[in-house]
């Protein structure tokens, strides 16, 4: 009982911390909006300029924010030691994982405004978009999540809870109930990862390539990544 309770008060000083991260990131965000529209007032794809701008720096300040919560003084050092002869395990897992990915989306799809918001913004060709939603987002997702939180339960708890714990986070993070089950799941595949490996390019890699499957295939109208396929 005692143990059940440590775990849970790690589990939410980690979501406490990350709710921190959030808050402040935000508020920086808004007072340096402030200073940033009047300069980016002349391009003539400001709404997407800004956007961009705006995923760099709430996830960098959030970053920022974890390194020094989280108490870890310096930047991670990630290695590259997963083995060529493990790639086609990992690659069956990603297919496994998109497999199960678009059997959850059918039983319980996005809602028609959330999709149609975002085949907008993939019909828009908004370059911006496209550097935020396959670029800039799964690294920074991966520094967080499975670079600076997976470590910090890692230190604290086993090796299943930790992917467990980050998993939870990462899935309540995205702040959307539709995707809740996909998140975690993807979180859990993510983090089996990073463990299995001890390298922070492999989730990054694997969370870049589901990430542009689904701007390309929903950029040419489909819903899922095996109706693009067949």
């Amino acid at each position: 009982m005692l143990a059940q309770k440590i775990q849970e008060s790690i589990f939410f000083q980690g979501l406490y911390l990350l709710i921190k991260a959030a808050v402040f990131s935000i508020l920086i965000f808004f007072a340096a909006m402030l200073v940033l529209m009047p300069i980016f007032s002349g391009f003539t794809n400001q709404d997407g300029l800004l956007f961009f701008i705006s995923q760099i720096m709430i996830n960098g300040l959030a970053c920022l924010f974890l390194i020094k919560f989280l108490k870890i003084n310096t930047l991670p050092k990630y290695p590259i030691v997963f083995k060529t002869s493990q790639i086609p395990f990992y690659v069956l897992l990603f297919v496994l994982f998109e497999i199960l990915n678009d059997t959850i989306c059918e039983f319980l799809p996005l809602p028609s405004f959330t999709n149609n918001e975002f085949i907008k913004q993939v019909d828009s060709r908004d370059i911006s978009f496209l550097l935020t939603a396959v670029f800039i987002g799964p690294i920074i997702e991966e520094m967080i999540f499975r670079g600076l939180y997976m470590r910090y339960f890692l230190a604290k708890t086993s090796t299943n809870t930790a992917i467990l714990y980050s998993s939870m986070l990462f899935a309540i993070v995205h702040v959307s109930p539709d995707q809740v089950i996909q998140t975690f799941l993807a979180g859990l595949l993510l983090g089996y990862l990073y463990v299995k490996t001890h390298s922070i390019f492999v989730p990054i890699l694997v969370h870049i390539a589901h990430n542009a499957l689904t701007y390309l295939y929903m950029s040419y109208g489909h819903s899922s990544f095996f109706d693009f396929l067949f």
